[in-house]
């Protein structure tokens, strides 16, 4: 579901230059970013309150699902827990997840990739604006360019590493790449095509980044920890 990020991104960044082109002229007295942050806002808001109402709290209430679904998922889930449990480094209460140096090294990997991922996310349009490109429609399209490399490379690395059933190297060698990227988009700023080939190199590494992120906290973080322990190192991401 995560690939939901790049398509965002590939789907907004278009849509946002023609806002901002098309409503650039004081509409309504306000400016196109004021209609750019009313128009992409609202949607938002009203998906949140039915998100409210509709989303079930669980498997059991999940009236999309037939019986046999239901039990088939409880019990992958259950085998999950009984899996991490076992574990080496298994960890089962908040204390011990704030003992554990397993769970702040996370933490510390989690706030390097949000800061590649929150550098990208906020400043890809002013970056390519900077390259020359002054028409706002023209930096959403091509804003779009890196996310749609990143949608199709984050299932690809995502696949692979379920088939391999292998994490470490499918979460170092995108964000080694996600480095790479930036180093480039920093060292030959004048250079447009040099940048644009380094921020899509960035946004691949990043975003796959995350997918290959989650899954090991949860690997070894018991139900009565994992509360606890993935709000901390979410926490952690989110200074960045």
């Amino acid at each position: 579901f995560m690939s939901a990020i790049p398509v965002s991104g590939l789907i907004g960044g278009p849509l946002s230059g023609w806002m901002l082109s098309h409503f650039a002229h004081g509409q309504g007295g306000m400016d196109g970013w004021q209609w750019l942050f009313l128009l992409q806002g609202l949607p938002t808001v009203f998906l949140g309150v039915a998100v409210f109402f509709y989303l079930n709290d669980g498997i059991k209430q999940a009236g999309w699902l037939t019986d046999a679904e239901k039990t088939a998922m409880q019990d992958a889930l259950d085998q999950d827990e009984q899996q991490r449990s076992k574990g080496v480094h298994a960890v089962h209460s908040f204390g011990a997840v704030l003992r554990d140096w397993h769970v702040w090294m996370l933490g510390f990997i989690y706030f390097s990739i949000q800061m590649g991922v929150y550098a990208i996310n906020f400043w890809l349009p002013s970056i390519i604006k900077s390259l020359g490109f002054e028409n706002a429609t023209t930096v959403g399209w091509l804003s779009a360019i890196p996310y749609l490399f990143a949608g199709v490379f984050m299932v690809l690395v995502g696949r692979s590493a379920d088939r391999r059933r292998e994490r470490r190297w499918h979460l170092s060698a995108p964000l080694l790449m996600a480095l790479v990227g930036l180093l480039m988009a920093a060292n030959f700023s004048d250079n447009a095509v040099i940048v644009l080939v380094g921020l899509s190199l960035a946004t691949m590494g990043a975003l796959t980044g995350l997918p290959m992120f989650w899954p090991l906290p949860a690997a070894f973080l018991g139900s009565a920890a994992a509360a606890g322990g993935l709000a901390l190192i979410n926490s952690m991401g989110q200074v960045a």
